[in-house]
């Protein structure tokens, strides 16, 4: 026979809202159960038979239970909702995971193991006073302090503080880096922020604090934002320390491997897909004019102004070909070099700029010195006032 749940606290475990908020839903006439509304406070449902509705919404809830080893890390808040809106430890869990709470608490500038759960009895037993659950912390402390200091020999003493003595069970020496010092401090006492008090009472600020083992668990290789659930194996454990009978434990529900800041890591540092590959276009090359372009590099542009023509005829600032040494400039209008080979015309019967024609309209060899311009009555008959005016 399947086990019946109170409405609210039915709605509570499926992760709706809290068990208070339920009975306000069901006030005001929000939820139906097997397609009636339900005002009343004690109506009770079956998980897996009773269908449950809110705002017209199936709501769906197994009644296994789902406990959670994260490691939290710095800058999350250990509660289910900050008014301020900073970040919580529920943040960091997938949004189709059970509704969970978490066990104990951890400050803003602590991180390390903490436990999350479904199951309120387990949660209610491992956190009360009267069972001393064991919890291991890694601090780091300013300097060198060793093992046989005065700090640490006060520590593994006991250290008075406001609200009374306090002694750790174990106090341990780890490693020194050169420049800071890291101790393991071991107890079961449960006071807000009672490690960084009893190092700040013997004279040591707290500059990390790790908490790695809490009620036989340890952190092990987990990532801070990484979770796992634990096994049904491990739930017996919790149970067994916290004074509960493992026989009466309800069904586990567990998934095995790692999950959440590994599958956030591996998806930051893949690369980015492009939509089209970034092709980058080759440089343009400087035009070179002149007989042998083809046989020479281009030249690199440069600002300097151009030498003095040489003999091979090297390009000019303009990409123009100088004239040969010892040549003279011709006197034409336009001023282009008689012999140069860059003013040839394109269509029959008429002469490039610069060059001499000769009869026949065809171009003259080049003489290497540039003539005279000649007449323009040239090749003409004389007229008859000229013929008559002669022998005047």
């Amino acid at each position: 026979m399947s086990e019946k749940y109170r409405l609210q606290k039915y709605l509570s475990l499926a992760g709706v809202t809290s068990r208070r908020n339920a009975e306000l839903l069901i006030e005001e006439g929000r939820v139906k159960v097997n397609g009636r509304t339900v005002t009343e406070q004690g109506t009770t449902v079956t998980p897996g038979r009773s269908k449950v509705e809110v705002d017209g919404k199936a709501v769906f809830w197994n009644p296994e239970r789902n406990t959670i080893l994260l490691y939290k890390p710095v800058g999350t808040i250990t509660t289910l909702d900050d008014p301020e809106g900073r970040p919580t430890v529920i943040d960091l869990l997938p949004k189709r995971l059970p509704r969970v709470v978490p066990v104990g608490r951890l400050d803003w500038d602590s991180e390390g193991l903490l436990l999350l759960t479904n199951d309120g009895e387990l949660a209610h037993a491992l956190t009360h006073p009267s069972r001393k659950i064991q919890k291991i912390y890694h601090v780091k402390l300013k300097g060198e302090v060793r093992d046989d200091s005065k700090p640490l020999l006060q520590l593994k003493e006991g250290v008075e503080l406001d609200d009374g003595m306090i002694k750790p069970d174990r106090v341990a020496h780890l490693r020194f880096t050169g420049n800071h010092t890291w101790i393991e401090i071991e107890l079961h006492s449960g006071k807000n922020r009672v490690i960084r008090r009893m190092c700040d009472a013997v004279g040591h600020d707290v500059l990390k604090l790790r908490r790695v083992g809490f009620a036989g668990l340890e952190l092990g290789s987990l990532n801070p934002g990484e979770f796992r659930d634990l096994s049904a194996v491990e739930v017996d454990q919790l149970r067994n320390e916290g004074g509960l009978n493992y026989r009466d434990r309800p069904p586990v529900r567990s998934k095995p491997g790692v999950r959440g800041g590994n599958e956030k890591k591996a998806s930051a540092n893949k690369p980015l897909k492009r939509s089209s590959p970034r092709i980058s276009k080759p440089a343009k090359e400087p035009r070179v004019t002149g007989p042998d372009a083809g046989d020479r590099e281009a030249p690199k542009k440069s600002t300097r102004r151009p030498a003095a023509a040489a003999p091979s005829a090297k390009p000019t600032r303009r990409g123009k070909q100088a004239p040969p040494a010892g040549t003279d400039r011709p006197t034409s209008a336009r001023g282009r070099n008689a012999d140069s080979t860059e003013w040839t015309s394109s269509k029959p019967g008429k002469a490039a700029p610069g060059s001499r024609r000769g009869a026949g309209g065809r171009s003259a060899a080049p003489t290497g010195r540039a003539s005279a311009p000649k007449s323009t009555n040239a090749g003409k008959r004389p007229t008859t006032q000229g013929r008559n005016n002669r022998g005047k």
